[in-house]
């Protein structure tokens, strides 16, 4: 009787401890894999015009790798303040090639890791149900056109190019009182979205199907030439560097293309 108690809870003693090493292996496994995502996560900053490509891109890109973007979208030159106050950005994607230069004097960037990724398209579109839409660029002037957004010059390289356009028509000085200012191009879209301004200047990346926009030469504007720049205080240089790997590898390149910039192969 004795003996039959003491195998039973040997048996039982057993069990337990199979079960019990195998939770704390799940559990150890678990935290690994928790551990492994966490060290795959990668910061970026990066111009609002890109959110529609780098959006896609990064879905691409978290697919094949396992890793995980996660984006911080805005004006160039508020994102650039916001690195030199010490942001844990591991990536910066400009909307132009001045602020990621100006950051790497101040030493925020990593050494050769800047690089020209696209050349953007500036582009006059509309609202939806607009009744009056100019049939070219020289009609902006027109009374009908009472307010006319454009991203802050000072702070949106779209907004300044938007800016030189109008100068080098030659229209500036009379329609800058009907000029209204965003932030950065995702508010100027959103103004003609909602019907709020009669014209707006937006990169040809956030035009969607079915959308009209007169294209603007762009012999009337400098180059909209687009940098980025691995931080250099950035804890995920490496992934960085993997991800700007496939930014111009051939599906980041297409993607680039679909949304309307010009891309070097």
């Amino acid at each position: 009787m004795i003996n039959m108690v003491k195998q039973r809870f040997m048996k039982s003693a057993t069990l337990f401890l199979v079960f019990f090493l195998l939770i704390s292996g799940l559990g150890c496994n678990n935290i690994q894999k928790n551990e492994a995502n966490i060290q795959k996560t990668l910061i970026v900053a990066a111009a609002s015009n890109v959110e529609p490509a780098f959006t896609e891109i990064a879905k691409e890109f978290e697919s094949e790798t396992g890793a995980k973007i996660v984006f911080s979208f805005g004006a160039t030159g508020l994102l650039a303040k916001q690195i030199e106050n010490g942001a844990p950005f591991d990536l910066f994607v400009s909307a132009d090639v001045k602020t990621v230069e100006g950051l790497e004097a101040k030493g925020e960037v990593l050494p050769n890791s800047k690089r020209i990724y696209a050349q953007g398209k500036l582009v006059l579109s509309w609202p939806k149900e607009a009744k009056q839409v100019p049939l070219s660029l020289e009609e902006i002037t027109k009374v009908e056109f009472k307010r006319i957004a454009i991203a802050t010059p000072e702070i949106a390289p779209y907004g300044m190019a938007a800016k030189e356009t109008l100068e080098n028509l030659g229209v500036w000085q009379k329609l800058e009182p009907r000029i209204v200012y965003g932030e950065n191009v995702n508010a100027v879209y959103q103004y003609a979205k909602t019907g709020n301004v009669d014209l707006v200047f937006i990169p040809l990346s956030l035009i969607k199907p079915g959308e009209k926009f007169l294209a603007i030469d762009e012999k009337l504007h400098k180059p909209i030439e687009q940098a980025l720049g691995i931080m250099k205080r950035s804890q995920q240089i490496e992934l960085a560097k993997e991800f700007d790997s496939f930014l111009k590898g051939q599906k980041g390149l297409s993607i680039l293309e679909r949304f309307g910039y010009i891309v070097t192969r």
